[in-house]
């Protein structure tokens, strides 16, 4: 875990804005495979320094999301979803983001 903390701290320091932007997309990756390997908890990690490094990148949200419903805080979770729908508003109808947030939002009304 340290070096992939370490990794992460590196990526994000990388000078330049295509670095900026290529650290975006970097992390969110690194999150899917931790999600993938079931370490939620780096998971979290990961997706906390996406939204530190871009407020206004709808992935951050959604993969903070991710990890909290995994730990079964639905508040949050909700709200972080509807933070990446609302940040996401522009995007194509078919975003394979917004339909995994639109079976979650029926299953929970479900319950």
């Amino acid at each position: 875990e340290r070096l992939l903390a370490d990794a992460q701290k590196a990526i994000l320091g990388m000078p330049g804005p295509d670095a900026w932007s290529g650290a975006t997309f970097q992390l969110e990756t690194i999150a899917q495979r931790e999600r993938d390997a079931g370490d939620w908890g780096l998971a979290g990690f990961t997706a906390k320094n996406m939204i530190e490094h871009d407020g206004n990148y709808a992935g951050g949200y959604y993969a903070m999301a991710l990890v909290a419903g995994h730990s079964k805080d639905t508040a949050a979770e909700s709200k972080l979803f509807d933070k990446a729908r609302r940040l996401w508003s522009k995007a194509d109808a078919d975003l394979a983001e917004l339909a995994a947030m639109g079976k979650d939002s029926a299953a929970q009304a479900a319950h």
